[in-house]
């Protein structure tokens, strides 16, 4: 009887350890859940997504770190309306530029049906010559929700491990989590 409700605690404990929390961001107009390893930084305006903005993009925005010392997972979530979905400013995230690609693939979630291309980083600023990020994989969603258009990058900062299948399922959770607002 004893060893059950050690195994009965034991499995809720670890539940609750795990467990995905929802985070709602009314000024992306997006919620998504992930684990605790997980931060949110958010920068820019409510409205227009053009506004405000940060280091990352002179846009409106969402950084989602994970920052445990093995990974370093990046998700850059940037909110646009149709005509910005191809400025220059949401093509890059801080000063690295999404390499252009034709392959693409459809990503289908609850809520979205996202195209994913899978590219590497352009460095732009020719004051880094470290070009610190471009030999790191980088997959961009794209999709479109209630009218409201979603530019993800997701990359890791990581030199063991440079492409991001080891990661994909950490990833996929967040995305396939992902809920338009009204």
């Amino acid at each position: 009887m004893r060893t059950i409700r050690f195994v009965v605690a034991f499995v809720i404990a670890g539940n609750i350890c795990f467990a995905q929390k929802t985070f709602k961001f009314e000024f992306l107009k997006i919620e998504f859940k992930h684990d605790k390893t997980w931060a949110n930084d958010g920068f820019g305006a409510e409205s227009p997504w053009e506004a405000g903005g940060s280091s990352v993009c002179d846009c409106s925005g969402m950084i989602v770190t994970n920052d445990d010392n093995e990974k370093n997972l990046r998700i850059v979530i940037y909110p646009s309306t149709r005509s910005g979905l191809d400025s220059l400013k949401r093509k890059q995230v801080w000063h690295y530029e999404f390499v252009p690609v034709d392959k693409s693939e459809l990503i289908k979630t609850p809520y979205f049906n996202f195209t994913k291309k899978t590219s590497v980083w352009k460095n732009t600023d020719i004051s880094d010559p470290l070009e610190s990020l471009t030999q790191y994989e980088v997959w961009q969603f794209t999709g479109e929700a209630y009218g409201n258009y979603y530019i993800i990058y997701a990359f890791a900062e990581n030199a063991d491990h440079p492409k991001l299948k080891p990661y994909e399922e950490e990833i996929n959770k967040i995305i396939y989590s992902m809920k338009p607002m009204k």
